[in-house]
């Protein structure tokens, strides 16, 4: 009776496909988008009001004295 029930025979398996190779990092690219970010950043610092003509909050703008209305 088992010849009426034995397993069938599978097919052998095709071998894996070669995975490719990893992707190269271009270390120039890399500089010139990381350089790109930073002046990005530094132009959005100098858009704003506190950061000054040459970029440093530190310098106060230069007021005269207060002086009283209807004089």
């Amino acid at each position: 009776m088992s010849t009426l029930f034995s397993k069938p025979s599978t097919p052998s398996l095709p071998p894996p496909p070669v995975a490719p190779p990893p992707p190269t990092v271009d270390q120039a690219s890399v500089q010139a988008e990381n350089d790109a970010d930073a002046l990005r950043r530094r132009r959005g610092m100098a858009s704003t009001i506190l950061a000054g003509a040459n970029g440093s909050s530190a310098t106060q703008p230069v007021t005269s004295a207060a002086r009283l209305l209807g004089n």
